[in-house]
């Protein structure tokens, strides 16, 4: 009789190592009405689920803004989630976004918990409107 090869069953890898959070920014814009819009990522780049954690946004509006999110669930290793904060009155100016600041999360690295980027708005809120003179 013919030799048969043992079917090599593949194997799922074995995440190991405290989990990793990390925030990036995939873009930020304002429209020409000043309506802001801020999309980010935050990933799990370590080795175990993260439980569930909150994220903050500074965000370059009129009067200043920080948005704090509700609890998050948990992500596990190596996925990722796709945040957008739509908001209003946008100024020229940072938008920051910071994921775990209060350090509930045990994290590989605390280094990649922050984003930034600058945005521009050509939106002039100074403008005021001029009532008809009368004599």
């Amino acid at each position: 009789p013919k030799p048969t090869t043992p079917k090599p069953t593949p194997s799922t890898p074995v995440s190991t190592g405290p989990a990793d959070l990390a925030v990036t920014i995939t873009s930020v814009s304002v429209d020409a009405y000043g309506n802001g819009t801020a999309v980010f990522n935050i990933s799990n780049i370590g080795g175990s689920a993260t439980g569930s954690y909150y994220f903050t946004a500074q965000l370059p509006t009129m009067q200043p803004y920080t948005y704090v999110s509700p609890a998050q669930a948990s992500l596990a290793p190596g996925s990722y989630i796709v945040n957008t904060l739509r908001f209003t009155q946008a100024t020229a100016g940072n938008v920051y976004v910071a994921v775990d600041t209060t350090n509930n999360v045990s994290e590989q690295s605390e280094a990649n918990n922050t984003a930034m980027q600058y945005v521009n708005s050509a939106y002039n809120y100074n403008y005021q409107y001029q009532y008809p003179y009368s004599y």
